[in-house]
């Protein structure tokens, strides 16, 4: 089993050489989100929407940590975002899992 802080290191390494991979700053924000650090997970999750606007699967996951933290106004205006940008990319199945949590979102 490999230790939580030695994937960290290497995804902090892997970033390093490959800066312009979101992927790979999804994969640090979920990280860090796992980790218990909702600073830096939300600091990885604002670099994707500055940087990479498309990146679909931002839209869910910092909404949602919005919304753990309270900040219901912006967790919908991630959901909503992202709503838009599923149906633009096609992607049935996420816009339907965004519906979903901006459903739920209205129901706190």
């Amino acid at each position: 089993m490999i230790d939580a802080s030695f994937r960290l290191q290497k995804l902090i390494e892997m970033e390093q050489n490959n800066p312009a991979d979101p992927f790979i700053k999804f994969a640090l924000a979920q990280e860090y989100y796992a980790k218990n650090d909702l600073e830096n997970a939300e600091k990885y999750y604002a670099v994707l929407l500055r940087h990479f606007p498309d990146y679909l699967p931002t839209y869910f996951h910092f909404g949602k940590l919005k919304q753990m933290n309270g900040c219901l106004d912006e967790a919908k205006k991630l959901f909503l975002q992202g709503i838009n940008l599923a149906q633009r990319q096609g992607e049935a199945k996420t816009h339907q899992e965004l519906l979903q949590a901006l459903g739920e979102l209205d129901d706190e």
